[in-house]
């Protein structure tokens, strides 16, 4: 029995259901069906066909999966872009912890603590925190990237792109929020605050203007390079960015 034949079947000829042979009804009646395919369509890079147990395409399920895919792009993109501040920031802290022990011990001009016990405290908190930074980075994702994952240009960059945009507005909220809190307290606590300040306006101008370009540049040029080749040049533009910037500051504070 076919579709649309009310005779009974006799068992010489299969039972056909409609929604399992559409393709041959669509088809020409000249063409034999055995050369007729089931029709396929492919939506966001999967095929998928109609079937008995569904005759109509639903692809709410790729756009979910498309959704997630984009998110987990933008998630490990934030994630690794927040580790290079971090390491940035910690990398400063720690400097201006051992510069205080050492001013604690005479070395170097100008003087960074009135006594023993500001140098020790200064020293300590600063250290800590710098501490934590370095080990919140070394936690993250830029630690693990993604091997043999494909994942576009332009997605790639624009999620770090947008990250930078956010630890830059963080960045700068945290060293606006700080003067206030350690307004009394010694020099080495304000040069902390001056590197998480500088540390954000270098991403702007350095991370994003130059280090993204520059990423994308070598991605272009060579496409098979890892995508830590990619954050270690943002990270190093950051860095140096970071270094004049501060630097350009320092004389007003000591």
């Amino acid at each position: 029995m076919t579709l649309g034949d009310d005779t009974e079947n006799t068992g010489d000829e299969p039972t056909v259901l409609g929604a399992s042979y559409v393709a041959p009804i669509l088809a020409d009646p000249a063409t034999p069906e055995s050369t007729v395919a089931e029709p396929t369509r492919e939506y966001f890079g999967e095929p998928y066909g109609l079937t008995p147990e569904n005759d109509s395409p639903a692809p709410t399920r790729s756009r979910w999966r498309m959704m997630l895919d984009v998110g987990r792009i933008f998630g490990h993109g934030f994630g690794a872009i927040l580790d290079i501040g971090m390491m940035i920031i910690g990398v400063g802290l720690l400097s201006i912890a051992i510069a205080t022990l050492l001013d604690g011990f005479g070395v170097g001009e100008p003087s960074l603590t009135d006594n023993s016990g500001a140098m020790f405290g200064s020293a300590l908190l600063v250290g800590v925190f710098g501490s934590f930074a370095l080990g919140v980075a070394n936690e993250g994702p830029l630690t693990s990237p993604r091997e043999g994952e494909n994942v576009g240009l332009i997605e790639s960059n624009a999620s770090r792109a947008v990250s930078i945009l956010v630890v830059v507005a963080a960045a700068g909220w945290v060293a606006g929020l700080l003067p206030t809190v350690l307004e009394s307290l010694p020099t080495p606590f304000t040069l902390a605050t001056t590197v998480i300040a500088e540390t954000g306006r270098a991403g702007l101008y350095f991370g994003l203007l130059m280090g993204v370009p520059l990423a994308v540049l070598l991605r272009m040029w060579k496409p098979t390079v890892r995508e830590d080749a990619d954050f270690a040049i943002i990270f190093v533009v950051w860095l140096m960015g970071t270094i004049l910037l501060v630097n350009r500051v320092l004389p007003s504070i000591l």
